[in-house]
């Protein structure tokens, strides 16, 4: 088939190459010249294994191509809208680009053509987006009656594993028209994915509005165990318990699972924090109060501030020196996004701390971010590609992110060429360390 997708960034260009990679003939638009000149040349924006690759093997075979501008959809048998939904102040999905893209379509239509939403919107956005393009293609220039076919589908991709995700979905949420109005659009979609072995149940045909809510629904869930964990091991750490034995009771029931029950620092990246608030946002929209949604964000602002003021409560003494390990949200990813890491940072300096910060990926969005501190705090910060060198004369060591790099460090030498014997685990890496536990001052979460 061929593909068009509308924008570049993380959902847009994954989707794209991925569907080039089994066969489709795919076009990627953005309006971004640069990031257009360095995809054409094979390189990538962001850090995703395999995808720089899977990128450059399907430029060569001439499946992939990206431009920044088009003149017609004549060619294309479906068209992806995957552009950015950036969070309003209050909460709300901002729709501009969306609305922008749904203007621009509208104005090429004159073929019956199926138009996907892949960025994550709220409930309602499917009839906006079906509303916008039929105006736009009753006032252009083009006389035909074109019947507009949008669909919902929604993405599900873990930064760090997203070919992996695309490839062996849990589950294919397909949105669309009920009945008749619809089978168009539904068919046109089960020929795009046709390739993607799934079991028959797994792949979900239901109506645009359900598709909407589902995202949403999936990472507000997803976010609300990560919080309750995370408050487990609060109550942990002054009780004595262990956290580590209580989630892996919890995730041997199997109306539980053990998913998402890793205690941490706090969730960041792109879409949880989002995801929440923009739910939350829809249920005050639509006269509802839902303290559970409304509750997981705050639960989990709450477990940074916790955690900070622990580690804080230790090191936060001026002239000391303190090497944070990880900055990204997650491992295998270049995201800092609401990394926890940012705010721990933040909070050292500001307490005369000096930090050393590493990071495999993660480093030039760090420095992007914490850029506007004043020069005070930026002259106490530190960046080392090398962990060893972030390490060298610490007073203590904070791991915020579990890089594999990270999980079989010497520790003889660790421990040889730091001043002090402080380990703050913030993801229990070395809980069951032997020689961590003897020979440091060790501080896990929970355990």
């Amino acid at each position: 088939m061929k593909v068009l997708v509308y924008g570049t960034g993380y959902v847009g260009l994954v989707t794209g190459v991925c569907l080039a990679n089994y066969g489709h003939k795919v076009v990627c638009l953005d309006i971004d010249k640069e990031k257009i000149y360095k995809l054409g040349n094979g390189k990538m924006p962001f850090y995703e294994p395999g995808l720089e690759e899977m990128l450059q093997k399907n430029r060569e075979n001439g499946r992939l191509d990206f431009t920044n501008r088009l003149h017609s959809l004549d060619s294309f048998q479906v068209v992806f809208i995957a552009v950015g939904t950036p969070q309003k102040e209050n909460g709300e999905a901002n729709l501009r680009y969306v609305e922008e893209v749904a203007q621009e379509i509208g104005s090429m239509l004159r073929k019956e053509i199926v138009i996907i939403i892949k960025s994550t919107v709220p409930v309602g956005t499917s009839k906006k987006v079906h509303d916008i393009i039929d105006k736009a293609k009753n006032i252009s220039v083009f006389e035909e009656d074109v019947k507009v076919h949008i669909v919902s589908n929604p993405e599900f991709l873990r930064e760090g594993c997203a070919v992996y995700d695309f490839e062996h979905p849990d589950k294919i949420v397909i949105g669309s028209k009920k009945g008749p109005d619809g089978e168009f659009a539904r068919e046109m979609m089960r020929n795009l994915y046709s390739s993607i072995k799934l079991r028959d149940d797994l792949y979900i045909e239901v109506k645009n509005e359900t598709a909407e809510l589902i995202k949403y629904a999936c990472n507000a869930f997803l976010a609300s165990k990560v919080a309750f964990i995370n408050e487990m091991a609060q109550l942990c750490n002054e009780t004595g318990a262990d956290v580590q034995n209580i989630a892996k009771a919890m995730g041997a029931d199997g109306r539980i699972s053990s998913k998402f029950l890793n205690p941490g620092p706090g969730y960041g990246g792109s879409c949880f924090p989002k995801d929440v608030l923009a739910l939350d946002y829809i249920s005050k929209l639509n006269g509802l109060d839902l303290p559970i949604i409304s509750s997981i964000n705050r639960s989990n602002k709450k477990h940074i501030e916790t955690t900070v003021a622990r580690i804080i409560k230790i090191v936060a003494i001026g002239g000391m020196k303190v090497a944070v390990l990880g900055l990204s949200f997650k491992p295998e990813t270049d995201d800092v996004r609401e990394s926890p890491a940012i705010e721990i940072i933040n909070q050292l300096l500001r307490k005369g701390v000096t930090v050393n910060a590493t990071c495999p990926k993660g480093i030039p969005g760090a420095k992007v971010v914490l850029n506007n501190m004043e020069e005070y705090y930026q002259k106490s910060l530190n960046f080392f590609d090398d962990v060893y060198r972030a390490i060298y004369e610490a007073d203590a060591i904070v791991l915020v992110t579990e890089w594999k790099e990270y999980r079989a460090l010497d520790f003889d030498e660790v421990k040889r060429i730091m001043n002090g014997n402080i380990i703050f685990d913030l993801r229990n890496v070395y809980a069951k360390n032997s020689f961590v536990r003897k020979h440091f001052k060790y501080f896990g979460m929970g355990t």
